[in-house]
């Protein structure tokens, strides 16, 4: 057998005592940068038993520990971040926007798709101005080539691509059957079929935009991560909802199928299925005095007593991106207050 190897490790003299919360949180900056060399964690658990339990232990009390306790959460967050590159469609506004702020907070540099120009210019000048890493990359995602674009875009002028996140989407409701008038009922006036547009933009979407990130994915030698929006009504269908649950139903088909796919990879893949979120996809299907009615009212009826925020979304999302949690693939994970435990 070959002889067992001796790792050394240079380690500093603690200053003393070491029980301050600053002192701490130095403590778990160093702890995880030698996480990132493997072996090494190795000789800092053996450095903090040789210069006692005051290292990890504070002496200050309970609120000391409290404070330490999450000191210490905020560094690790923020290591687990640090120097990945996101992509996330759809943020110029809703879910998406409070996606790109999240991972902008959390250490990420950040390429926000969609389709307004100037609002995806000014949402990233923002982001800039905080200190962030953020760029616009306009396109449309229903559209194979330019998604492709933008996946381009985003690894060539943030130096790589890590995260994929598919908060891109559309809204359109009414009954299926033409002899009903409903608002899935082509008009003459639109640009396109409102059934090929959900189609499109919400599963095609999706699909085109993870097919163009993949081989930049696939390039990086860092954590990687897919998050899609898709929807709680796949979980509680909805009368007059049918095309759109259809697509988001494809979008959770299509997160399993890749999660196993890309598993060999160690590119993990999950989606998020928020219920009724105050966002402006609302106001494309109705006036906003009732989208605010609406929205205002629909709170009743979720068990948790209101209805969804984009930031609640946005911390789903983020918890899904983590490199920390590596061993979540697959999930699909309902984000609603409860809307959806009727269907369980």
């Amino acid at each position: 057998m070959p002889a067992k190897q001796v790792l050394q490790v240079a380690l500093p003299e603690p200053r003393r005592p070491l029980d301050g919360a600053d002192d701490r949180l130095e403590l778990c900056r160093v702890f995880l940068g030698l996480e990132e060399k493997g072996a090494a964690a190795v000789a800092f658990r053996g450095y903090c038993r040789h210069h006692g339990e005051n290292l990890l232990r504070p002496s200050e009390g309970s609120a000391a520990r409290r404070q330490a306790t999450t000191m210490t959460a905020e560094a690790r967050a923020a290591h687990s971040f640090r120097g990945l590159k996101a992509l996330v469609t759809g943020g110029g506004s809703g879910i998406g926007l409070a996606v790109a702020r999240s991972l902008a907070a959390a250490g990420c540099s950040v390429a926000l798709g969609g389709r307004r120009t100037d609002l995806l210019a000014t949402q990233a000048a923002k982001l800039r101005e905080t200190g962030a890493t953020a760029l616009a990359v306009p396109g449309d995602v229903s559209t194979a080539g330019i998604a492709r674009a933008m996946a381009e875009a985003a690894a060539r002028n943030l130096g790589g691509l890590d995260i994929l996140v598919n908060c891109a989407g559309v809204y359109r409701t009414g009954p299926l059957a033409a002899e009903d008038s409903g608002r899935l009922v082509p008009d003459t006036t639109a640009e396109k079929d409102p059934v090929d547009l959900v189609i499109d933009v919400d599963l095609k979407g999706v699909l085109f935009s993870i097919r163009a990130a993949i081989p930049h994915l696939r390039a990086s030698d860092r954590p990687r991560a897919i998050v899609n929006v898709s929807s709680s009504l796949t979980l509680s269908p909805l009368a007059n909802c049918s095309v759109y649950s259809a697509a988001k139903a494809g979008v959770d088909a299509l997160t399993r199928s890749l999660a196993a796919e890309l598993a060999g990879d160690r590119i993990r893949v999950n989606a998020v299925l928020p219920g009724v979120v105050r966002t402006p996809i609302f106001d494309t299907v109705m006036r906003p005095e009732e989208a605010a009615a609406f929205l205002d009212d629909f709170g009743g009826q979720v068990p948790l007593g209101r209805i969804g925020e984009p930031d609640d979304v946005a911390r789903a999302v983020l918890f899904l991106c983590d490199p920390t949690n590596n061993w979540i693939t697959g999930a699909l994970l309902a984000v609603d207050g409860g809307l959806s435990l009727g269907s369980t």
